[in-house]
């Protein structure tokens, strides 16, 4: 989780293959929704 956008955490070369970036803020229901497809993968 990170207050960076995805493509500055990219361009610094910390975003790895398979990881899934959450930008903040971010809601209840859409960490709920990540953290379930997670799970489900």
């Amino acid at each position: 989780m990170s207050g960076y956008t995805a493509d500055v955490i990219a361009h610094h070369g910390l975003l790895y293959e398979g990881v899934r970036f959450v930008q903040k803020p971010i809601s209840v229901d859409d960490l709920t929704t990540i953290v379930r497809s997670v799970l489900d993968a």
